[in-house]
């Protein structure tokens, strides 16, 4: 599961290599989705409690897979490259006056992204990536991307932003970690944020974290 985990990163990295405007310059769907799945990557990957102990949570698996494999550059490394590859492309969208997704007010720029932003900064790529010298020189929209989120957060903005701060963990929706879990699944009660708990019941009507039928919504 670890392995093709990666494998289906590194094609959706791909994707956003040589299509770009699929995600950038297509349907707004698009790129949402892909960011929420960068989102909960770098969250169980990165940063916060899950993120700093990715090396013992994968540690029982060791014994299928190589110690050089189960690493946090393995994962990161196809993340990255999905970052770099939208960021590059709305940049060259704005240059060129088109109109364009945002990658900035997708990702949200919430406290959990912006520690691993942070992270994926700080990472030692030229060890991580078996990477060619062009791909080491983009890191750099990398760089830019994680001083954009900074500055976002500090001003408060973006669509999905949390506004005022969470109190606890519990406050968090656990799909997307930039929103108050604010909506509730009737009849079992598993919370999260109403923009992803809508997008979720478009295509199914089950809870998922418990797949029971949901019956309605709870919104106070």
């Amino acid at each position: 599961m670890f392995e093709l985990s990666v494998n289906l990163l590194r094609i959706l990295e791909f994707f956003s290599l040589v299509l770009p405007e699929v995600f950038v310059q297509g349907p707004g769907l698009n790129l949402t989705r892909l960011c929420e799945l960068v989102r909960f990557v770098l969250v169980h990957t990165a940063a916060g409690p899950e993120g700093r102990s990715f090396e013992e949570r994968v540690s029982h698996i060791s014994n299928f897979y190589s110690q050089e494999k189960l690493t946090r550059g393995t994962v990161l490394a196809p993340v990255a490259g999905i970052l770099i590859n939208l960021y590059r492309a709305e940049l060259e969208a704005q240059a060129e006056g088109s109109d364009h997704n945002s990658v900035l007010v997708c990702l949200s720029a919430s406290d959990p992204v912006v520690e691993s932003m942070d992270v994926l900064e700080n990472m030692q790529w030229s060890k991580a990536l078996s990477a060619e010298p062009q791909s080491l020189v983009n890191i750099r929209f990398l760089s830019e991307l994680a001083r954009a989120l900074r500055e976002q957060e500090k001003d408060h903005t973006g669509c999905t932003t949390v506004e005022g701060g969470m109190d606890t963990d519990e406050d968090v929706c656990t799909i997307c970690y930039s929103a108050m879990a604010d909506t509730a699944f009737l009849p079992c009660g598993h919370r999260s944020c109403h923009q992803c708990i809508s997008r979720h019941l478009l295509n199914n009507k089950r809870c998922f974290f418990c797949n029971m039928d949901v019956e309605s919504l709870d919104m106070s």
